[in-house]
Order: structure tokens, then sequence, then C-alpha cells
């Protein structure tokens, strides 16, 4: 029996290069969330906030960065997505199975078949029995309204998981967490079901599976007062 999480996935785009979410088919989002969008609409373009765009008045990068290699690295986190999430739309059996799409970059496989092998071990021992991957959603909260795309979603049909990655070095770890608490605000105003727990895996990292905790009530308030002056 399929499970509606009331994902936007069919109405909207994420625009790669402009970093833009797109409003492509508006008959098939739901009332509410077209009422919602509308006020926002520049054409097509949805100019809502964003979660990245959130994280990243919240918690600036303190150094500069090279553009190039800020450039790849993005590349390079686009093509691990591409990797996870075929292996998640393509799953047939209990657990994914990896498929490179290019067996030149052995690097980017390497760390897509990392983040792979750490899913299958959270499906064993959740005994997750639906995954989904990539799924877009908006705040329902009118008072903080933001959008974004949740990297991975599972279930138990008991428990429900938010699991996000990354392959950096570097430790932004509150970053990523306060990144979960947004992704958990976004999924359980949009339905019944409450997140159990929220995970964070990074092959790279000293730690490549951590479960991630609450921010602090100081980084909710200042993600909330920025929220609502962006509305």
């Amino acid at each position: 029996m399929a499970i509606n999480i009331h994902d936007i996935n069919n109405a909207v785009v994420y625009d790669e290069k402009t970093f833009k979410y797109l409003l492509k088919n508006p008959k098939q989002l739901e009332n509410h969330h077209l009422k919602i969008i509308e006020p926002f609409l520049a054409e097509e373009v949805i100019e809502i906030p964003t979660i990245s765009g959130l994280l990243n008045e919240v918690y600036p990068f303190i150094e500069k960065r090279n553009p190039d290699l800020i450039e790849t690295l993005i590349q390079r986190t686009q093509e691990i997505n591409k990797l996870v999430s075929l292996a998640i739309n393509n799953k047939k059996g209990f657990e994914l199975t990896f498929t490179p799409i290019d067996d030149k970059d052995k690097f980017i496989n390497n760390l897509a078949k990392s983040i792979i092998y750490d899913i299958n071990k959270l499906i064993y021992k959740f005994n997750i029995s639906h995954i989904w991957a990539n799924k877009t959603f908006i705040n329902l909260d009118i008072n903080q309204i933001f959008m974004g795309t949740i990297p991975i979603i599972a279930t138990n049909k008991k428990e429900w998981f938010l699991i996000n990655y990354k392959t950096s070095r570097s430790g932004y770890n509150q970053k990523y967490a306060a990144e979960l608490t947004l992704q958990k605000l976004l999924f359980e105003s949009n339905t019944k079901f409450k997140i159990a727990k929220t995970i964070l895996l990074n092959p790279r990292a000293e730690r490549a599976m951590i479960e991630t905790q609450t921010i602090s009530n100081y980084e909710k308030i200042k993600l909330e007062k920025l929220m609502y002056n962006l509305n």
C-alpha cells in the first residue's frame, strides 16, 4: 500500500545552476500548497526562503573559499546525489544496490558506495520497509514559510527516519544538525507522522554515522527570526 507523504515533487523542479525552485505543474499541487506558493511566484520561480539559504545566513563560512573549489564541491555533491538517488529509486529487494554511472570517477563512486553501504546498515538495523529520495516540501506554518528537499526519508511503518549525508572533512556538525531540524519540521508539518531519529552519514568523517541532536534554543530563535523577516 502506497504511503502519501504530501511532497510537491510532481509540481516543482530544482534548478541546480540557479539554486532556485521552479513551479512547472501547478495542477499537481494540493490547494493549501498552491495558496502558500502563489504570493511568492515570479513567473515560474518560487521566491520562498530555502533551507540552504537560511543555513548560509545563520552559519556563514568564516574562511574565504576559492570559487573553483566551491564549484567542484557542488558538482561532486550533485554526482553523489544522483548515484544515491538511483540506488533508492531502483530498489527492488530489501537492500540497496550500487550502480555506477561513470566508472572513470572512482573517488565519487567510492563515496557514493560508502553512503549506500551505510544506508543498508540502517535498513537492516531498523527493518526499513519504505525509503524515498529527494522529496521536496513547503512548511505549512504561514509564520515560518520555507521550503527544501530532504535527501532520504525512511520508515519501518512504526517509526520514521530522516537521513542526510555529507562528504566534507570539515566539521560543520551544528549546521548539519540545524539542516536536519528544518527538514524534520518540513516533513512533520505536511504529514501525520513524527520523526523518531535524524541521522547524518559522512564517509569522510571520523564517525561515519551519527544520530544528530536538537540545536540550541539560541539557534532555533535565530532561524525563526530570519524566516519571519524574509516572509
